[in-house]
């Protein structure tokens, strides 16, 4: 009977101390969430994190250390930031503890690109077989060295400038360790952007995209191996410098999933569109597009297609060809101010500044005319406004409820051309075919549409405002065709840096006649929540 009591005490006094165990993991784990949330923002905005963990205290000291040490695992998988570098998941399911890897020194001289440069080489272990390397286990030459396969030279950073030159008698000794670099892409090693930076200790570390490989293959690499690398560093500053305007005037609720982001394939996806973006946009002579997603996974639209110049459907291009077109002869630096140039021919003034700004006297009614590709003047033709494209810097911004919308990279002042809006240029009839109209942009006279639909640029993301800092002017740039024209967007005011542009989709609608359309069905509710605000949005915009 003593006996049983006595078992029956130690299986009490077990079980008590189960509780206890999971009360003080949960108690970590809850730890651990709150400093992953903390530190993943911090990293996003650019701030200085120095890791450090709590001894969990729970059971002897070798279970001590071992719970330790996979604390620090699962907070380096979620962070994306292991101190032993590690081989991330696709999925970003797995939170198993991070790969450890091996670190040797090249017996030879390494080929590099100019661009970013490392002087030493962190190896991770893979699977795949078409890019095998040798390598030692050690950096000593004393070692015997062992045959390492990695899975992508994405975990590979070397430089010349950090390999030693060995003599023969010595490279014979081990030559299995030399690299195989011609299994690699001229541009293995260059690195491509920042993505973040973190401390760990003393050390500060960069978040690395290398050019040719995927995000997937990212990895963390130390600041003092870092060689030639201004111009990645400084575009990385403007990108947290941007950050941090746009997150001072976002609402709490467009950073409520913030902590996550990069817990999440959003953060590549992110990137990766971006690049998309900018090789396209960077070609056209546009300026540079940024896209930040800090609510949730969305990416980039299905079914879309980034273009910096508007489509023009075959039926279109015979409706056009019978109106003659307008050029002239003008010298750049006169045009714009000739009798004999585009404007004046057309019996119309010229409504542009020398500074390339609208002129405080330009109405709807006015017909403001650009020279184009048939004159003699250059791009810098001072009429060429629209022509030579956007120039403002955007961000693409994920909004909670309003999906994506475009914000401004630097200060705009009042009357800047700022986009364009791009993408089919089709007739009305076919337009009023298609079952989805929200991206539809109507021209003069109702003969013409612009779609963005499927095809398009960053325009087609700018949300509604009943009190918008943008307006959309008529620009005629091909021909004579009244109902023909390029849709400008231009500011009304002073925009700061960081803040959203807007526009008026209904702005040359009447209140009397906005009213009336309420009517139909189909409105949904305006979000803009300014001053003037209408209450309710329309099916379709003009």
């Amino acid at each position: 009977m003593i006996n049983k009591i006595i078992f029956a005490g130690f299986l009490f006094e077990l079980f008590l101390l189960d509780t206890s165990i999971k009360e003080e993991v949960n108690q970590r784990e809850e730890e651990t969430l709150a400093f992953t949330k903390m530190l993943d923002l911090a990293v996003l905005l650019g701030s200085d994190i120095h890791q450090s963990i709590k001894n969990p205290k729970i059971g002897d000291k070798a279970e001590r250390d071992e719970n330790i040490e996979n604390d620090i695992q699962i907070i380096e998988v979620k962070l994306a930031a292991p101190k032993k570098l590690g081989q991330f998941s696709e999925d970003f399911g797995n939170e198993s503890p991070p790969v450890k890897y091996t670190r040797t020194l090249a017996t030879q001289p390494i080929l590099h690109t100019q661009e970013c440069r490392f002087n030493e080489i962190n190896i991770l272990p893979g699977s795949s077989k078409d890019f095998p390397i040798n390598l030692s286990d050690s950096e000593s030459e004393e070692e015997k060295p062992t045959a390492t396969t990695i899975s992508s030279p994405s975990f590979l950073s070397i430089a010349s400038s950090g390999s030693r030159k060995r003599r023969k008698s010595e490279s014979t000794k081990s030559s299995v360790s030399s690299l195989e670099v011609s299994a690699y892409p001229e541009n293995a090693y260059e690195v491509q952007k920042i993505l973040a930076t973190m401390h760990e200790g003393n050390t500060k570390r960069y978040y690395l995209k290398w050019i040719g490989w995927p995000y997937t293959r990212c990895t963390w690499e130390s600041q003092k191996n870092l060689i030639d690398c201004n111009e990645v560093k400084k575009q990385y500053r403007e990108r947290i410098i941007l950050r941090k305007c746009v997150a001072a005037l976002v609402s709490e609720s467009n950073q409520i999933h913030l902590p996550k982001l990069r817990e999440s394939p959003a953060f590549y996806k992110s990137h990766e569109w971006e690049d998309e973006l900018n090789k396209i946009a960077l070609c056209g002579n546009n300026g540079k597009i940024y896209v930040e997603n800090w609510v949730d996974s969305a990416g980039k639209p299905k079914d879309f297609t980034f273009i910096t110049e508007i489509m023009i459907d075959d039926e279109v291009k015979q409706k056009l060809a019978q109106n003659p077109p307008i050029s002239c002869n003008c010298q750049t630096e006169n045009c714009g101010f000739e009798a004999n140039c585009c404007p004046a021919k057309t019996g119309n003034s010229f409504f542009y500044t020398t500074h390339g700004k609208l002129r405080h006297n330009y109405t709807r009614e006015d017909r403001l005319i650009e020279c184009n590709d048939r004159c003699s003047c250059s791009i810098n033709c001072p009429t060429k406004v629209v022509h030579r494209g956007r120039q403002i810097p955007v961000v693409l911004f994920r909004t909670n409820k309003s999906g994506w919308s475009v914000r401004t990279c630097q200060k705009i002042m009042a009357n800047t051309f700022v986009m364009e809006y791009i993408g089919e240029v089709i007739t009305f009839n076919k337009a009023e075919q298609r079952s989805d109209q929200t991206y539809q942009f109507e021209m003069i006279g109702n003969r013409f549409v612009v779609d963005g639909l499927y095809f398009g640029n960053e325009a087609r993301f700018v949300n509604h405002s009943c009190e918008p800092n943008l307006r959309a002017v008529n620009i005629h740039i091909e021909g004579l065709d009244v109902g023909f024209h390029r849709i400008a967007f231009f500011s009304v005011k002073d925009i700061e840096k960081g803040e959203e542009l807007t526009l008026d989709y209904w702005a040359s609608i009447t209140p009397e006649e906005f009213k009336k359309m309420l009517k139909a069905p189909g409105k949904t509710k305006c979000l803009c929540k300014t001053k003037k605000c209408r209450g309710y949005l329309l099916r379709t915009k003009n």
